[in-house]
């Protein structure tokens, strides 16, 4: 499969987070919480995802800005999905 063909629909949104560049103790949370799949990051607020994975406000912020971006990156969601939410401190993956 060419690496830059978009993934099969049934794999979009269910990457690992393993790949993600995010500090490694920040990886290892998300793990423990359960949270291995991007789609499984995206479906939660920031602050469910700070009460959930146990991380600050500005982790929560890295975190979602990491998955987007590998998410545009991975060719699983358009350039366009985000980007607004960031620029103007809102984030919400609803």
């Amino acid at each position: 499969m060419d690496s830059s063909a978009p993934l099969k629909k049934k794999q979009k949104l269910s990457v690992e987070i393993d790949d993600l560049s995010l500090h490694p103790q920040i990886i290892h949370r998300l793990k423990i919480a359960k949270l291995c799949s991007y789609k499984s990051i995206l479906h939660l607020s920031q602050q469910e995802l700070q009460k959930t994975a146990k991380v600050s406000s500005s982790e929560s912020k890295i975190i979602f800005e990491a998955v987007s971006k590998a998410s545009v990156e991975n060719k699983i969601l358009p350039d366009t999905s985000f980007g607004q939410e960031f620029s103007n401190g809102a984030i919400g993956f609803r």
